[in-house]
């Protein structure tokens, strides 16, 4: 029965057929990404802060209409990409399935079975197709990433069985925020890198393993290529500066495109934060603290470089505060208080609350960049201690609190629940720290 059951599974495995597939299929991605995002980043601020009536005096309107050749591009290498990997895993898993229960080993076929699980992570390609569609292309790096990790485990596992050694190395979560984060930061230039990795290890492993398909892989008769993966955290750091250079090359140059750098650095902060969770709780809300000061910071730098691209953005908020009861300090606790807890409070949706906050934050640090430079030869340069003041320090603490205490939640930690109540009460004594600077300012003016 065993050999008649065999007999049949070879003619089936027979005709299966293992393709490479192309790399242009989907390098027309980051392409569009790279000419339309600048464009809808820099257009939505200008609605932000002078409404629509302001997109038909900029001479770059017309090539927000690119965005859609993005979606069309990333639906399309959506669909490719979770067709391919789909389809791989299943007739891979059968060609070995068949391979080791010729060589009777059983065991592996266990873990075979347990690693083809994984698939069930990765939605179909019609479905890949349509939440590209439906969400303007923002699921495609979500895509990406999920078809990537399960193909890069997939294999690992099998190479390491048949070759015993692997060019694939198995993705983290921590992996796919970087890349993504980098993604953003590079305004899309990243992808291209990103793409070409994930081909390149599919097309690989189709050599590797599958090239004398139907037959199994002979150990040792192909060489394993030795792949450089740069490490993470240099990584970042790197991606950060860059991203930096192109936010301030951008708003030099009159265009206000720091939205993508804001969620770029939102995102490595949740790097870091996963990076540092399997650590003390102590040495992850010090790392996810630095990284948000280096975001107020560096916006402020962008806010000081931009100058007159922002007086809008400081009109609106010196609207906003002027609503403010600066006469009662605790009534003005509460104000401030109120406005720091809806960012904070989204904060605590892990991954996905991060660069909301950084948003907040980003544009607070814009406008104070934008204060500097309009003030600081009437103020002198007790301007420039804000982010060392109590009240900062205190808020600024808080909201790293928000994004490591929302870490461990997607971590599972069971002791998260105070870490998350000690974080809405340090929101308010940082309110209550700047109500009452705020008004002894006022009564001493």
């Amino acid at each position: 029965m065993r050999c008649w059951i065999l007999t049949v599974l070879g003619r089936l495995v027979s005709r299966i057929r293992f393709k490479r597939e192309p790399l242009i299929n989907h390098i027309l991605v980051p392409i569009g990404l790279i000419i339309s995002l600048p464009v809808i980043a820099s257009l939505s601020v200008k609605v932000e802060m002078s409404g629509l009536s302001s997109l038909q005096e900029t001479w770059y309107y017309p090539l927000a209409s690119l965005y859609l050749a993005y979606i069309a591009f990333s639906a399309y290498s959506a669909y490719r990409l979770s067709k391919i990997v789909t389809r791989h895993l299943v007739d891979s898993g059968l060609t070995s399935y068949y391979w080791l229960r010729n060589m009777g080993d059983d065991d592996a076929v266990v873990r075979l079975y347990k690693s083809g699980l994984r698939k069930k992570n990765l939605p179909s390609p019609l479905s890949s197709l349509v939440l590209c569609l439906i969400t303007g292309g923002l699921a495609y790096p979500l895509i990406l990433h999920m078809a990537e990790r399960v193909f890069s485990h997939h294999a690992y596992g099998e190479e390491k069985k048949f070759l015993g050694r692997s060019q694939a190395r198995p993705l983290s979560l921590g992996q796919g925020i970087l890349d993504i984060a980098a993604s953003m930061l590079t305004i899309g230039v990243y992808m291209f890198y990103w793409i070409r990795r994930f081909i390149k290890t599919y097309n690989n492993h189709i050599e590797l393993v599958h090239s004398r398909h139907p037959e199994p892989p002979v150990p040792g008769e192909a060489s394993v290529p030795e792949r450089f993966y740069p490490s993470g955290p240099i990584l970042a750091v790197s991606m950060l500066l860059i991203g930096l250079g192109v936010a301030v090359f951008m708003v030099v140059s009159g265009l206000p495109v720091y939205l993508p750098y804001i969620v770029g650095v939102g995102l490595i902060t949740c790097y870091f934060s996963y990076r540092l969770s399997r650590r003390v709780f102590g040495l992850q809300f010090l790392g996810t603290l630095m990284m948000i000061y280096f975001l107020f910071i560096s916006t402020s730098f962008i806010g000081f470089a931009g100058q007159g691209l922002f007086s809008t953005l400081y009109k609106s908020l010196e609207q906003m505060t002027s609503r403010f009861s600066l006469n009662n300090p605790w009534l003005l606790s509460v104000q401030i208080y109120t406005n720091n807890l809806v960012p904070s409070t989204v904060a605590l949706a892990p991954i996905i609350g991060a660069p909301y906050l950084a948003y907040a934050i980003g544009q607070a640090g814009i406008i104070y960049g934008f204060m500097i430079s309009a003030k600081l030869a009437s103020s002198g340069p007790a301007i420039l201690l804000l982010p060392v003041m109590p009240h900062s320090i205190l808020e600024l603490s808080a909201y790293a609190l928000f994004i490591a205490s929302s870490i461990r939640l997607l971590t599972g930690d069971r002791r998260v629940a105070p870490k998350i109540i000690g974080s809405y009460a340090l929101l308010y004594v940082a309110a209550l720290v700047e109500a009452f600077s705020i008004y002894l300012a006022h009564l001493i003016s």
